[in-house]
């Protein structure tokens, strides 16, 4: 088996597989407002007084980030990562065939 069949294979191999644990997460997640995290104004207002604003965006991105990885966002998380990864194989695979047509001639 030649390269390219060997990426679109492992692209469908990533899609299939990403979207079951993707549905198996979506399915068993916690109720959304156990994971959620709370910062109060008064705090906010205390980490603007010492970091900036910097730190006001910083600590939002944070709470972003984290919250990718809980509940039914990290369902959304995983699917999007396989399918991104599956994208990624068979541009690859694309690239590689014709890279190779390319060069035969």
């Amino acid at each position: 088996m030649d390269t390219p069949k060997r990426l679109r294979v492992v692209g469908l191999i990533i899609l299939v597989s990403g979207l079951l644990i993707a549905g198996l997460v979506y399915a068993t997640r916690l109720p959304d407002d156990e994971n959620v995290q709370f910062v109060s104004k008064r705090e906010m207002l205390q980490m603007e007084r010492i970091g900036g604003k910097a730190n006001v965006l910083a600590n939002e991105l944070r709470l972003w980030f984290v919250g990718l990885w809980q509940g039914q966002n990290l369902a959304f998380t995983l699917a999007y990562l396989s399918v991104g990864g599956c994208g990624v194989c068979f541009i690859l695979a694309e690239f590689l065939t014709e890279g190779s047509s390319v060069s035969d001639k």
